[in-house]
């Protein structure tokens, strides 16, 4: 008699091929280990019966290759590695469990299966340092890359995370993003946004270019007027 596959010894004294090997035929031959990173019941008479083992994924019996960083495998067979969610990360090669998976600082974020954080649009710096684009500035996109300055004559708040966040400055006016141009003068602006500059009320002019406010409307002297938005006034009929 021969020893079974998954046995092996000699007639009388089989014994199983320990866990972690396996043997095909009969015989007395060896057990043979399973390839690297993966494992099989005692017994076993396949190399399919290698499976890979938890952090490692790949075919039964075949080549298993370790998680990557940002995925991981809690259990053993030929599953894929499960990626960590996004707005965490994991630096750990060949993990196994999700609790690897760590989540991302205040102000940052990820992509599923990061391996590191990235600051989040309308902050700047490094993960574990990211710091608020400043007053005037935004930034549209995830990572460690500058602030870009709002156009000329516009302002936006801290954080900004788009050009559209920076609205003209009062004395201009323009698209909330776009080029914005000083109120001329007869007119004014009292305040930042996408708003068309006020003309001076029929009866006033202003010389001031880009003015802020309706103060630099100047009433017209006796026996003086002008159009609304007037630059300067013109003598009455009569005079």
């Amino acid at each position: 008699c021969l020893c079974d596959p998954g046995y092996t010894g000699s007639a009388g004294s089989c014994s199983a091929c320990a866990a972690g090997t396996f043997k095909v035929s009969q015989g007395s031959s060896g057990c043979t280990s399973c390839p690297a990173n993966s494992h099989s019941a005692s017994a076993s008479t396949a190399i399919t019966a290698c499976l890979c083992n938890a952090g490692y994924s790949g075919p039964s019996g075949g080549t298993c290759t370790a998680c990557a960083a940002g995925s991981y495998k809690a259990a053993a067979g030929n599953a894929s590695c499960t990626l960590c969610e996004a707005g965490t990360y994991s630096t750990a090669v060949a993990a196994t469990a999700d609790g690897t998976c760590t989540a991302c600082g205040t102000n940052e974020g990820s992509a599923e299966g990061a391996s590191f954080c990235l600051c989040d649009p309308g902050y700047t710096g490094s993960a574990g340092s990211c710091s608020a684009c400043a007053a005037g500035t935004f930034k549209v996109s995830q990572g460690s890359s500058g602030c870009t300055s709002c156009p000329a004559n516009s302002h936006s708040a801290s954080a900004s995370t788009a050009i559209t966040a920076c609205l003209c400055n009062a004395g201009y006016s323009g698209p909330s993003g776009g080029t914005c141009t000083a109120c001329a003068a007869g007119s004014y602006k009292a305040a930042a946004g996408n708003a068309s500059c006020t003309l001076c009320e029929a009866g006033t002019y202003s010389t001031a270019v880009a003015a802020t406010a309706d103060g630099t409307c100047t009433a017209c002297g006796t026996n003086e007027g002008s159009a609304e938005g007037a630059s300067f006034c013109l003598c009455d009929p009569g005079y």
